[in-house]
């Protein structure tokens, strides 16, 4: 394989990865908005707060971290775990 092959699918494996990172924060959150209000603040140790309110019944959750991945992961993980106690 030559240098120019490589340097291609190098190319394309990072761009991949990076839509794929993207995509799945965006559907995260795609889904978390339809049950929750979102607010995302940063505070001044540059900390993400994600605060969460139930569109049904006003209930708050704030999630804090540093990281925007970190912080829809969790909010997703615990939309999950709201849904699976309605079952």
């Amino acid at each position: 394989m030559n240098y120019s092959g490589r340097h291609s699918l190098a190319g394309t494996y990072k761009q991949h990865t990076f839509t794929n990172s993207i995509m799945k924060n965006t559907t995260k959150l795609k889904y978390i908005l339809q049950l929750y209000t979102v607010t995302i603040e940063m505070d001044e140790e540059e900390l993400l707060h994600f605060t969460l309110t139930n569109k049904r019944t006003g209930e708050r959750i704030t999630i804090i971290d540093k990281s925007y991945s970190v912080v829809v992961g969790k909010a997703y993980v615990y939309m999950n775990k709201q849904l699976r106690k309605r079952l």
